[in-house]
């Protein structure tokens, strides 16, 4: 007589965002490119702009590169994020794509958690 076993393996737990700074993306693009990282920087919510920047002098002088272009995802908390704040935002880091016009210094992809500060 033959008995069947059966093996149920259990779904792999979804990784917990890796705390960065934004500094740390920035120098080391290729080292977090496709990581969920979660990064504190001044959010900006704007036409053709949406951005997480250094400091908001960042913001205010254009100074780009001191920013990653943030996308939202479909399920995202985009209307209760503010903007003009500094945040904490949670996503997936794309090294290759710099938003538009190619300005920023990378991407923070699909963000599925954002956290105003006050």
């Amino acid at each position: 007589m033959l008995i069947a076993a059966s093996v149920v393996q259990a779904a792999p737990a979804p990784r917990a965002p890796q705390d960065v700074s934004l500094i740390e993306l920035i120098a080391n693009p290729s080292r977090f490119d496709g990581k969920l990282v979660r990064v504190t920087g001044y959010l900006v919510r704007e036409f053709e702009g949406d951005a997480i920047y250094l400091h908001r002098d960042d913001y205010d002088h254009a100074i780009r590169r001191n920013g990653l272009w943030v996308t939202f995802g479909k399920e995202s908390p985009d209307l209760r994020c503010k903007t003009l704040r500094y945040a904490s935002v949670q996503g997936r880091f794309n090294a290759k794509d710099r938003g538009h016009l190619g300005l920023w210094s990378g991407a923070i992809e699909g963000i599925a958690s954002c956290a105003v500060s006050r």
